[in-house]
């Protein structure tokens, strides 16, 4: 009976191992699709096609090489599948090279290469470099393909200077090295990569880097996992989760065949960094640890983890691989005991019709379903169920042919049919030992040899049985199939007791017992309770609980006592931690007050006499706007003491250049008598020069003036020349504009939203259309005029509309406050 168990129990703990596979068929013509991503950003999508295309590959364990399994995760997606290899280079960016790539246009692709600039060139290289790397099953003639337009990159990145650039395109010469199966060569080129980042101190960009090294290296290099713990360290330190959540994703799959706990701890890493930055699709990380749990038989546990899987898979509409989460579900409650509801949940991924093309998808629950038959002793239902499937629907691949091998020679082992036992179970074992020791923790290999030695033991081919017996003791000596080494301990009990070795017979069964019991401890434990039950039902165990309660009793009340002393102490330490730390706060305050004050003092002192200085300064400047002032009216006084010698055409210009000069002066004086010595008020100011104006040509109040003037603070440096400009437009039209019946005079100066008009305008008899038109222009006040607008560089107008019409359109600095 026990031998039966424990075979029972070796054949359910391969299960764990193996239907977690994910049958994959590349002639598949259904294709399922996953709701678009469109809320994630370009980092996110990188992420989820990487994650998605790792769980892919390592479900199919490699039937589905990287290529394939990355190609076939954008495709559910939806994503650009260059996406997850375009980091070093186009980065965020969505190129035209990659929409044509994605949609199989290569030659269009090809075709841009002829009129693209350097930099956009560059990028097209090494988009179409990634294409031939990374196409599924890849050829030699691929690989050649790539490397030729990675050695154009590498031509025109000599031209750029970039080291970004370089270094991309020196990663694409590693990649292409490692799939030709050169590591040595690789690894030249990622250590180039990572030198340089190091000795620049591009830390985040080194975290990549290191990552892109681990990754292109042997599974077994012991560099591989320094690396990336490097690559780990950055990310912590720099706050880098995407890098990191890749980063513990890969030291997952390195440790899993050795340390599944440690491999755990790092999924759980994975999970909560997903959460953190609001990745949803987690159902990846959550199935993962619902598959180990359900390998440490922590089956509520598994379960848990198998519910919030379905639950993501829900929420983000992820249907293409549910058949992998509903026989998770079916699994956790088989392993609970609870069979219906375990049949109800693989009914789920066996839904829809079977056929070659959705064999993909629906096989893997016909797997576990004839684990589940075997399970129950129900071998003809299995046998029957085997030769209906297999019929119509063989194995798609080498994987879920090993796993049907082994299922079979189960089978003929409960019906006593050895020869056919046997031959299955070699068959299985010889797919099994093909496999790369990165999958050896789901082969199966231990549990073949246990089987195939009961079969050598049946059939009293004891050689043959003692050589298989030290395979499986071997392969059985990892962490993950210890429990298994039960088995092999009973088939050397046998083997031993054969050969007559009765001591050493007895001491592998004692080992036997010893690891059957820690292997079914929790069948054990529903025995204890139910004897247990039994027990106090009878009424014979009484006094012993009575015993026991108070013992614990005793036992509570010192640990309690123990407890309430190390909160005291605990308190008290950390009191006079809180005071000690309260004092030295108190007096580095003290310390940062008196410093303060001298340092306030200094501040205040330098305050006092940076104000003395600007109160001279402006002294100073009013001072000199005084003096400028006093020696234009000098040189105006001047101007009139000559006058008297002058003839008409003489005087006439002097007249114009007193008025000139005066209008000037007016600035200055504006300037010193008001406390901003950096601006002048223009509608004052103007009001001031119109009125000068008429009182010195006498105007009589036959000449009105209409001022339509805002409030506008200007510079120095553009209220004089406009000031002259006034001086000379209205001082033409005071004098030529009107006859002696007068007229009016019309001043705008406004502020639109991002420049000044004003607008000098009269009703008097106008300029002729010859003068508008006259080039070049003979008139000094004209040219004066325009020269002035150019200086301030401002747009001059003039029109004739019922009198003359100048426009000035400026940009002057506004100082209005």
């Amino acid at each position: 009976m026990g031998n039966k168990l424990n075979l029972l129990f070796l054949a359910k703990l391969f299960t764990i191992f193996c239907v977690v596979t994910f049958s994959y068929t590349t002639a598949s013509a259904q294709e399922i699709y996953n709701s678009p991503v469109d809320y994630y950003n370009v980092p996110m999508k990188r992420l989820l096609a990487i994650s998605a295309g790792n769980y892919i590959n390592q479900i199919t364990q490699n039937q589905l090489d990287p290529d394939s399994s990355s190609a076939m995760a954008c495709k559910i997606y939806h994503i650009n599948r260059l996406l997850p290899y375009n980091e070093g280079y186009d980065g965020d960016l969505q190129t035209p090279g990659m929409a044509l790539i994605d949609q199989g246009k290569i030659n269009e692709v090809k075709m841009l290469l002829k009129n693209q600039q350097p930099i956009n060139k560059l990028r097209t290289l090494e988009e179409l470099s990634c294409y031939y790397l990374y196409k599924p099953q890849p050829v030699s003639a691929n690989l050649d393909t790539a490397l030729g337009y990675i050695s154009q990159a590498a031509e025109l990145v000599k031209t750029l200077n970039s080291k970004k650039m370089k270094n991309s395109v020196l990663n694409l010469y590693g990649q292409y090295y490692f799939k030709k199966g050169d590591v040595k060569t690789s690894e030249t080129y990622f250590k180039t990569i990572v030198n340089s980042l190091a000795s620049a101190n591009e830390s985040r960009e080194l975290a990549t880097a290191l990552l892109e090294q681990a990754t292109f290296l042997p599974y077994n290099d012991p560099l591989k996992f320094k690396t990336l713990n490097s690559s780990l360290d950055l990310c912590k330190q720099y706050n880098l989760p995407i890098i990191e959540i890749r980063v513990l994703t890969a030291l997952a799959t390195v440790l899993f065949p050795v340390d599944f706990q440690k491999a755990m701890s790092y999924v759980i890493q994975v999970g909560d960094l997903q959460k953190k930055i609001g990745f949803r699709h987690r159902q990846y990380v959550y199935d993962v640890l619902a598959f180990i749990t359900n390998n440490q038989s922590k089956y509520q546990v598994s379960l848990n983890y198998s519910h919030m899987a379905l639950q993501c898979m829900q929420a983000t509409g992820d249907r293409a691989l549910s058949s992998v989460f509903y026989l998770r579900m079916g699994q956790n409650y088989h392993d609970l005991g609870q069979f219906d509801t375990g049949l109800q949940w693989l009914q789920k991924g066996l839904d829809g019709p079977k056929s070659k093309q959705t064999q993909v998808f629906w096989y893997v629950c016909f797997l576990q379903e004839l684990t589940n038959l075997i399970w129950l002793n129900r071998i003809g239902q299995a046998l029957a169920l085997i030769n209906e499937i297999n019929v119509k629907y063989p194995p798609a691949n080498a994987f879920d042919r090993m796993q049907l091998e082994f299922h079979t020679g189960e089978c003929y082992l409960g019906i006593g049919a050895f020869s056919k036992a046997e031959q299955q179970i070699k068959l299985f074992l010889d797919s099994a030992s093909k496999y790369p020791p990165e999958y050896s923790h789901v082969t199966g290999l231990p549990v073949g040899y246990y089987y195939i030695t009961k079969v050598y033991i049946k059939e009293r081919k004891f050689k043959e049985a003692e050589a298989s017996n030290r395979l499986a003791r071997q392969t059985a000596s990892t962490p993950e199939w210890r429990s298994s080494l039960s088995g092999v301990y009973y088939n050397q009990y046998q083997l031993d007791s054969a050969a007559g070795k009765f001591q050493s017979a007895l001491q592998n069964y004692k080992i036997y017992q010893k690891l059957y019991d820690s292997a079914i401890n929790v069948s054990q434990a529903f025995k204890y309770n139910e004897l247990r039950i039994q027990y106090d039902a009878e009424g014979k165990d009484k006094d012993i609980k009575i015993l026991t309660k108070n013992d614990q009793l005793k036992t509570n009340k010192l640990k309690q006592s123990d407890f309430i002393k190390n909160i005291i102490l605990i308190g008290a330490i950390l009191f006079a931690i809180i005071a000690a730390l309260l004092y030295y706060l108190f007096q580095t305050k003290q310390k940062s007050n008196r410093l303060l004050q001298v340092q306030q003092s200094e501040i205040t002192e330098k305050n006092i006499d940076l104000e003395h200085l600007v109160k001279e300064k402006e002294w100073l400047v009013k001072e000199i706007h005084h003096r400028v002032k006093n020696n234009l009216h000098t040189i105006v006084s001047l101007l009139e003491s000559q006058t008297a010698y002058l003839g008409n055409d003489a005087l006439a210009a002097v007249r114009d250049s007193q008025h000139r000069i005066h209008a000037m002066s007016l600035i200055h004086q504006k300037l010193y008598l008001s406390e901003n010595v950096s601006s002048v008020n223009m509608s004052v100011y103007i009001r001031e020069l119109t009125g000068y104006l008429k009182e010195s040509f006498k105007t009589d109040n036959t000449i009105y003036f209409n001022l339509e003037v805002e409030s506008i603070e200007l510079d120095v440096a553009t209220a004089i020349p406009l000031g002259l400009i006034l001086n000379e437009a209205i001082t033409n039209s005071i004098k030529y504009a009107f006859g002696e019946a007068g007229g009016e005079v019309t001043l705008q100066l406004i502020k639109k939203e991002s420049f000044y008009l004003l607008t000098i305008a009269d009703n008097g008899i106008g300029i002729s259309t010859d003068f508008q038109q006259a080039t070049p222009v003979t008139s000094l006040g004209m040219t004066l005029m325009k020269g002035l607008c150019k200086e301030i560089g401002a747009e001059f107008h003039i029109k004739a509309d019922k009198g003359t019409i100048i426009i000035i359109k400026f940009s002057g600095k506004n100082l209005e406050h």
